[in-house]
């Protein structure tokens, strides 16, 4: 057996002292689209991440060209050992409970991102209010189509201190008119809309950078919101198919040569990532992994488990965007505003991790049909000694095209 994860092989030392150009921190968004995973035995994770990327960021927000982009780190310890025990002593799968553990650090990354991005919008919101330009009257009505989620907060928001606040006897009060506005937003009914916002900004982020950390058998994930998930956000969520066609400017190799073939990273690439093809269309490929005890029924049993993992990640990816999007109209966020949230608009609980891991279980992906599997295959990791079966499952632009046309017109959408 083939040992990937051997000492000379994983401790490495980062030394993340080098100069980085202003150049590379340009083309950082766009260099997202690559796959990086790796397996440093360090506890660094932004410093790992920073190595494979070539960049000098830190957690939180990063400010390029005069833009902020937020990155979120999540980290979490795989419950079981590689010696296949957890800590009460009982036996488990080690590479299961790393994909477990990958999906909660991903989705802690990406609430750190939620926090300030929360942060954010209530500054923007305060210097809108307080400053001597500002209207005091009350917004009219708007296109809401054109309308993002942070937009279609703001406009509430406007609406309500225009209830609640004479801003313009403030005009010339500065001091007490941002007073005033802090008071206001910090309110539990302003604080409701504001925590739509921001985790709204879940459904376009994606892990870019994998890290495992074989000392403390944990994981971590570098997480952030690109370009081209954005776009897949925005497509899903407001059926705006047109974001996807094709650009032969963004054209990249096939997808079967972007994804990891060395059995070492693909221990470590799980959830959903967008990439584009050699046409330049947006694909969505999900992965799938779970171990088994080797023999011919099994490794065809754990073939159809892999896939139906990858089937019901690319199911909850579709499903999540439109469910956001009908939590974050006008109404909806009206609604969270006045504490009446029964329709889930408060988007709090939704990502909550347990809200999650019950969605992904519950979620059916027999009606999702993936258009290829780049990787099918199966090997011995090189920390647990477990046989695993792996896949990579891509849905192509059209047979995205034909789900998402179903799911909108409302038939069968529960099965989406």
């Amino acid at each position: 057996m083939i040992n990937f994860f051997t000492k000379k092989n994983i401790i490495i030392a980062l030394t993340l002292t080098f100069a980085v150009n202003n150049y590379a921190q340009e083309e950082f968004v766009d260099e997202t689209e690559t796959m990086q995973i790796t397996s440093y035995n360090t506890s660094n994770c932004i410093g790992g991440f920073n190595n494979a990327f070539g960049t000098t960021f830190k957690e939180g927000n990063n400010i390029v060209n005069g833009k902020p982009i937020f990155i979120g780190v999540g980290r979490a310890e795989v419950d079981v050992g590689t010696n296949g025990k957890n800590p009460s002593g009982s036996k488990g799968s080690w590479a299961n409970a790393l994909s477990d553990a990958y999906m909660k650090a991903e989705l802690r990354g990406k609430a750190q991102i939620v926090s300030d991005r929360k942060t954010q919008i209530e500054q923007e919101i305060i210097l809108e209010n307080t400053t001597k330009n500002s209207d005091g009257d009350r917004p009219d009505n708007v296109n809401e189509a054109e309308l993002s989620t942070w937009d279609k907060v703001k406009f509430v928001v406007k609406n309500k201190l225009s209830d609640v606040l004479e801003l313009d006897a403030l005009e010339f009060e500065m001091s007490q008119r941002e007073a005033a506005v802090k008071d206001i937003i910090r309110q539990n009914s302003y604080q409701r809309i504001l925590n739509t916002a921001a985790y709204s900004e879940m459904t376009g982020m994606q892990s870019i950078y994998t890290n495992y950390y074989s000392d403390n058998n944990a994981i971590c994930t570098v997480v952030l919101k690109n370009t081209d998930s954005s776009i897949m956000a925005k497509a899903l969520g407001g059926n705006r198919l047109n974001l996807l066609m094709p650009d032969k400017s963004k054209a990249g190799l096939p997808i079967s040569e972007q994804l990891p073939q060395n059995p070492a990273k693909l221990l470590f690439t799980h959830g959903v990532r967008v990439l584009r093809d050699e046409k330049g269309a947006p694909v969505l490929v999900a992965f799938g992994m779970v171990s088994f005890k080797a023999g011919p029924e099994a490794s065809i049993d754990a073939e159809i488990q892999a896939k139906r993992l990858a089937r019901a990640a690319v199911a909850s990816f579709i499903k999540e965007k439109i469910d956001v999007e009908s939590k974050t109209t006008i109404n909806a966020i009206n609604t969270t505003y006045a504490g009446r949230a029964e329709d889930g608009s408060d988007l709090t609980d939704y990502f909550s991790e347990k809200s999650v891991e019950d969605r992904m279980r519950s979620t059916v992906s027999s009606s999702v049909s993936m258009g290829d599997w780049p990787i099918n295959t199966e090997f011995t990791n090189g920390l647990s000694n477990e046989r695993v079966y792996f896949v990579a499952g891509a849905i192509s632009l059209e047979t995205l095209q034909a789900v998402m046309t179903t799911t909108l017109e409302g038939l069968n959408r529960e099965r989406i």
